[in-house]
């Protein structure tokens, strides 16, 4: 069957084979309606499908291969075009064009293959759209872009693959699109995975966008937002998230890793005025986990896993010194927390640059985390209030108390933050116990705990002064001790507490410190010598 053009107001064209058409396939001219079902065009000198003036168009369950020029071509405005359950081969042009449509639906099809090797031809071409679906359908092996959209409303591409575009895999330049990756994976392109050269909205959820030759995302459009939710940027070419321009950007719960191999960016936002939010993400692997210019907006990366980054876990390179980045409730390898800042910032895990506060950090992965139980050296402070000041001798107790603060005015996250009070005399633990500080509040803790014995004797008309402390500390990391208020304790030993604690600790000698004793003592340990403390 050699078709030559097919005139009508409604045109079906059902269960039909069209081999080696020396022009297009099927060149379908109609007022009204078009279907194409269950038919195979192949080997067509120009396009496999050429629709011109229909309202409606419709191509489902059919195949359209090896077309010498596109395998779909709309060329005239349509209402709808539904392309379904459909095969598109090796299309020398674009696999489906359309010039102009009000809506463009693509579902369970593949479209493979495309182009004759210029580097021109894309899987799906839109010069002019509103609204474009594509659902559950593969795009493979396109010589330009997997999908091209030059003007358009809306695109939504859902459970889909684009992969091996010669170029970005899905590109889009109108500044009013609002584009969604759904459930998809845009993969292996020779450019950016995704190119926003203009748009309203880019939205990627729980989409994997990987091994792409350069950037992941790449975002170019100063009014834009940018949403990427609970997906995977990896192992791309250049940087993860590339902004060049926009005005939101927002990334939580996704994964931003290995971006060119270990030395590209995982996130980098290049605008003026950008307002960026990283949450519960991973940012792991890249030579700057997430890197910002800007000067005049809003920069939170927190709650995040920022680790393995070669050079940095956060750098802000901002061209007026005129902003600082909130990186606090991060965990960046090790409750130490980050280094690289020697006067605020010297722990082991990841390093940050001047402009970055960081601190709370959390002291282990935020998915192993709930509560975000954290670090801190700013936030918590205790003060001494009242304490025995004169204790009668040695091995009895002394009495602190203190109070605990949390200054921080509005960090919800350390609301209830369980911590550890502790009460050394002599730099010796005898007591402990635990307080949950309120943000912006205090507690009252008092501890009592027994003055250790010594070999010293002391009178009580001139008394030993020792230190007794209360701090605060995090038993994962004792370094952290965030404040302490030491004061003096002022004792006396009688001598025969002296001889006794010798014979208990099989020490040879006791010395005696200047003063009156008025006491009985029995010299019950043998070869003990005795002298005076002051005469040493």
């Amino acid at each position: 069957f050699t078709p030559s053009t097919l005139t009508g107001t409604e045109l079906s064209v059902d269960n039909t084979t069209i081999n080696n058409s020396g022009n297009e396939g099927m060149q379908l001219e109609a007022d009204g309606d078009v279907s194409v079902t269950d038919s195979t065009i192949e080997n067509s000198g120009a396009s496999g499908i050429l629709v011109s003036g229909a309202a409606n168009v419709s191509v489902n369950s059919s195949d359209i291969l090896s077309s010498g020029a596109n395998g779909v071509l709309v060329d005239d405005g349509s209402a709808t075009v539904d392309v379904t359950d459909s095969t598109v081969d090796s299309s020398a042009d674009d696999g489906i064009d359309v010039n102009s449509v009000d809506t463009l639906s693509v579902t369970g099809s593949t479209i493979v293959d495309t182009g004759d090797g210029s580097g021109s031809d894309r899987g799906i071409e839109l010069a002019s759209a509103g609204t474009v679906t594509v659902t559950d359908s593969v795009i493979e092996n396109s010589d330009d872009n997997g999908i091209n959209a030059a003007s358009v409303d809306t695109l939504s591409v859902t459970d889909s693959t684009v992969s091996e575009s010669g170029s970005p895999g899905i590109r889009f330049n109108d500044p009013s699109a609002n584009v969604s990756v759904t459930e998809s994976t845009v993969a292996d392109s020779s450019g950016d995975g995704i190119r926003a050269l203009a748009a309203d909205t880019v939205e990627v959820t729980d989409s994997a966008i990987e091994d792409n030759d350069d950037a992941g995302l790449y975002i170019d459009e100063s009014s834009s937002t940018l949403l990427v939710t609970g997906s995977t940027i990896d192992s791309n070419g250049a940087e993860g998230i590339n902004v060049v321009a926009a005005d939101t950007v927002d990334v939580t719960d996704s994964t931003v890793n290995n971006s060119d191999a270990g030395n590209g960016d995982g996130i980098l936002v290049d605008d003026a005025s950008a307002t960026v939010d990283v949450t519960g993400s991973n940012i792991t692997n890249n030579d700057v986990g997430v890197r910002v210019t800007v000067d005049n907006g809003d920069v939170r990366v927190v709650e995040n896993n920022i680790v393995g980054n070669a050079d940095r876990g956060i750098e802000e390179t901002f061209s007026s010194g005129g902003l600082t980045v909130n990186g606090t409730l991060n965990w960046w390898g090790n409750a130490t927390g980050p280094g690289g800042e020697p006067t605020k910032a010297d722990g082991t895990g990841d390093e940050i640059t001047e402009n970055v506060t960081f601190d709370p950090w959390l002291d282990d992965r935020v998915e192993n985390n709930p509560n975000k139980t954290s670090h801190t050296s700013q936030d918590l402070r205790v003060e001494l209030t009242s304490g025995t000041d004169t204790t009668s001798q040695r091995e009895t107790d002394a009495v602190a108390t203190a109070e605990v603060f949390n200054d921080v005015e509005d960090l919800g996250a350390l609301d209830g933050r369980i911590v550890t009070v502790e009460y050394r005399i002599e730099g010796e633990l005898v007591n402990s116990t635990t307080v949950d500080v309120i943000a912006n509040d205090s507690e009252t803790v008092t501890l009592s705990g027994e003055v250790p014995n010594s070999t010293l004797a002391v009178p009580t008309d001139n008394r030993e002064s020792i230190d007794h402390t209360l701090s605060i500390n995090d038993s994962s990391s004792p370094t952290q001790v965030t404040d302490s208020n030491v004061t003096t304790l002022n004792v006396s030993n009688p001598i025969q507490k002296a001889i006794n604690t010798a014979g208990d600790t099989g020490a040879d000698s006791v010395e005696v410190r200047s003063g009156n004793y008025t006491e009985n003592v029995a010299a019950n340990v043998s070869d003990l010598t005795a002298r005076a403390h002051d005469t040493r």
